[in-house]
């Protein structure tokens, strides 16, 4: 896909319950988020599974050691 075309896909509906992205013909891991600025994670694609849990991880270890 190119730009453009996900441009267009991370505005849909479709995509989106609540505000979970879930589009498996998207291969990217981190979409722009439909409203405002920043980032969401794609959750059709089992990359950003893995993203997410070592992320949280990390962040439980931080705390942890604080």
């Amino acid at each position: 896909m190119d730009e453009k075309e996900n441009e267009k896909q991370d505005k849909e509906p479709e995509h989106y319950f609540l505000f979970i992205y879930w589009n498996p013909q998207d291969k990217r891991v981190f979409v722009p988020k439909r409203w405002g600025y920043g980032w969401t994670i794609n959750f059709a694609n089992p990359v950003s599974i893995a993203v997410l849990v070592v992320l949280v991880v990390l962040v439980t270890v931080l705390l942890k050691l604080l």
